[in-house]
């Protein structure tokens, strides 16, 4: 079922703002598309973030962040990242 409601200004504002966010971290992983492809999925149906066919790809949006995020907490152990004062 395809919700067709207007989305009111605040959510497409809300929107608009974590795609330019997703785009400017685009060179941080490969988690930009899935992103991207759960934005996708909540304009299509009508910005309703709980619309069920939205679950998967929000679903592998939050596993990838989550495995980039242990990847870096485990280059950051290793020495491999040594912040900003070295």
């Amino acid at each position: 079922m395809r919700h067709t409601a207007q989305p009111d200004a605040s959510t497409r504002v809300h929107v608009s703002a974590s795609l330019r966010r997703a785009q400017a971290s685009r060179s941080s992983g490969d988690c930009f598309e899935m992103g991207r492809q759960s934005l996708r999925c909540i304009e299509q149906h009508g910005y309703n973030r709980s619309a069920p066919e939205c679950k998967p790809h929000f679903d592998a949006y939050k596993e990838c962040k989550k495995q980039m995020a242990d990847e870096k907490r485990e280059a950051s152990r290793q020495g491999g990242n040594k912040g900003l004062f070295g």
